[in-house]
């Protein structure tokens, strides 16, 4: 762990502070890239400033009302994300993604296009916010004898280091977007924020087992295995809908190919008239 690199007076720098500017800026520069040949500077800085202010706002609004005692005796903190880290991802996606609805709506983009290039920056930058939140000593999860266990300040034992697994999967999904690019660079629309969405319901369904203390649960049933069904479930459907399993089966093997369409055939059924 690494929570402090060097102070400047009373300027501390931390390494969360450092990979949350470069969270930001190469999430910016990811989307601008990705859209450059289709839309101009003007509306994909536009779109970039509209959403990533909203999200960044939102998501801290989200962490805020999660653990109001700590900043209820003194609301300034609220501000102070760098001295009190703390962001919660759903509320920061929702509102992304309602934003770029609108913005797609009045300025008559293609709201998957835009959805498609978004979740290779937004990618990016949850997988840079990681290792700063690993980095700063964040996201320690239940106590563990695997190799991979670090020992996080104030928590007693070697415990699984959730933020670097998100990283991890993050990088994965980077991968896959760049052999869908370079393999299917004529893909349909809504592939690749349909990917995202399943990969994120996977990393939340599962790092759900390994969280310690702010746990949030229905009846014993923990919120974040809930949002992780939904989300693999819808992401699949959109997937096999788009063609994305018969796309990346090649002729052989012809099981396999079999099994794709079967699937299809079972969700999308049409009713004889």
């Amino acid at each position: 762990m690494l929570p402090l690199i060097f102070s400047l007076g009373n300027v501390n720098i931390s390494p969360l502070g450092i990979f949350l500017a470069l969270a930001f800026l190469l999430t910016a520069f990811a989307f601008w890239r990705s859209c450059r040949d289709t839309l101009s500077n003007d509306n994909i800085f536009d779109l970039l400033f509209s959403v990533m202010t909203l999200g960044i706002v939102f998501s801290r609004l989200q962490y805020v009302l999660l653990h109001w005692d700590k900043f209820s005796s003194n609301w300034l903190r609220v501000f102070l994300f760098l001295r009190y880290p703390g962001f919660s991802f759903l509320f920061g996606l929702v509102s992304a993604i309602i934003m770029i609805l609108l913005f797609s709506h009045r300025r008559r983009f293609s709201f998957l296009f835009v959805l498609d290039r978004f979740s290779i920056g937004l990618t990016l930058g949850i997988l840079f916010c990681s290792i700063g939140f690993f980095l700063s000593g964040t996201g320690a999860g239940v106590v563990t004898k695997f190799p991979l266990g670090f020992y996080f300040p104030g928590y007693i034992g070697a415990r699984h280091p959730l933020s670097l697994y998100e990283a991890v999967i993050m990088l994965f999904l980077l991968c896959a977007f760049y052999f869908i690019g370079r393999r299917y660079p004529n893909h349909q629309e809504g592939i690749l924020i349909s990917l995202f969405t399943v990969i994120l319901g996977v990393s939340l369904f599962l790092l759900e087992f390994l969280r310690f203390g702010d746990v949030y649960s229905i009846s014993s049933i923990r919120i974040g295995h809930i949002l992780g069904l939904f989300l693999m479930a819808g992401g699949i459907i959109f997937l096999s809908r788009k063609g994305f399993f018969t796309l990346l089966v090649p002729e052989k093997p012809a099981l396999i190919q079999k099994l794709c369409r079967w699937i299809n055939s079972i969700l999308f059924r049409k009713k004889e008239v």
